[in-house]
């Protein structure tokens, strides 16, 4: 009985969620962040427009009231047209983590911010009618595009918590699925035997040239000779005569 839970205890940290799971918690991650920064930009467009920073957070709750967001002030209608707003802009942001897009580079900034245009796009032609016949107005197209265009540099950020997120949580797959590391420092790690074998084999050369007295530079394919038979050969002809007789004797 213990060996089974044993073996149980140890596949389960094996066990992890799909890739496609981790891609649509990034993406939920990201979109929610994104949708934060859209909702701070509504306020202070608002504000700054003249209007009240919380008439669009209103607007976002008329399809659970009706026509008493236009009589309200800052209260609940106010937080659950940011609750509505937050809950659409998550899921987007969900929706783009599950595209099966690139996510590497300055290819992933395209993306993102085309995949934001085309949010503006949808939004200004059926989303602010569907909260009421009346939104329309208050989310001008001029007004609300620096806020979508925030939406799509958040998520810019998508591959960094899809990676962090499935290291975190997801299984053997979802990792393997993963983009690969580059790899300049495996390059240093190979060049590295080679670079400490060098001095061994130079120590070795110059072992076997300090043997014949010579320096490193000396030419490999030059035969070299002992110094005695040199020293022998320079002497020899200088002892006898130029005509090849025996030296003459000392007691002539």
């Amino acid at each position: 009985m213990s060996e089974t839970s044993g073996e149980t205890q140890s596949e389960a940290p094996g066990q992890g969620l799909p890739a496609v799971v981790c891609r649509a918690a990034a993406g939920l991650d990201t979109g929610l962040v994104g949708a934060v920064a859209l909702l701070a930009w509504f306020a202070a467009g608002s504000h700054f427009s003249g209007g009240l920073w919380f008439s669009r957070f209103n607007l976002a709750a008329a399809p659970f009231y009706g026509d008493l967001v236009f009589a309200s002030g800052a209260g609940w209608h106010t937080a659950v047209g940011a609750a509505h707003l937050l809950l659409i802009y998550s899921l987007l942001g969900m929706a783009y983590g599950l595209l099966p897009a690139s996510r590497e580079g300055w290819l992933n900034l395209m993306t993102a911010v085309g995949f934001a245009g085309l949010i503006h796009l949808c939004a200004d032609a059926w989303l602010w009618k569907r909260l009421h016949p009346f939104a329309h107005p208050y989310y001008a197209p001029l007004a609300i595009a620096p806020g979508h265009l925030i939406f799509g540099f958040f998520l810019w950020r998508f591959p960094s918590r899809l990676k962090r997120l499935t290291l975190l949580l997801g299984g053997r797959t979802a990792i393997a699925g993963l983009p690969p590391v580059s790899a300049p420092e495996t390059g240093a790690e190979v060049a590295a035997p080679e670079t400490g074998t060098e001095p061994v084999a130079e120590g070795i050369e110059g072992e076997q040239n300090a043997d014949f007295g010579l320096s490193f530079d000396a030419d490999p394919d030059v035969s070299i000779e002992p110094k005695q038979d040199s020293d022998a050969r320079r002497i020899a002809p200088d002892s006898s005569g130029s005509d090849g007789s025996p030296p003459p004797s000392s007691l002539e």
